[in-house]
């Protein structure tokens, strides 16, 4: 079965719950935990203040998100009815 973009990826969210709560990971993991979406969906994430995805934490150009944060963005996301979940472009 498919899993299409945007939706969690679940073996990489237990390996997000093994790490520390203050801990950082980089973009480009954060992508591939919601399926290997491309940067401009996080940016469209990013602008859309209702959303409430986490704000980045620039080092050196690259950005980070605080594990904590994207842990309670997931957890806001199931939450709340289907048509407030965040989608990717493709999937709209």
């Amino acid at each position: 079965m498919r899993k299409h973009k945007g939706a969690p990826d679940l073996s990489e969210l237990s390996k997000l719950s093994g790490l520390l709560e203050d801990s950082i990971i980089p973009d480009t993991a954060v992508r591939k935990l919601f399926g290997g979406i491309c940067r401009r969906t996080i940016k469209r994430w990013e602008d859309d203040k209702g959303l409430g995805f986490p704000a980045p934490i620039v080092i050196r150009r690259r950005k980070h998100r605080l594990v904590r944060e994207i842990i309670q963005f997931i957890r806001r996301q199931y939450s709340l009815p289907h048509e407030r979940r965040p989608r990717s472009a493709g999937a709209m």
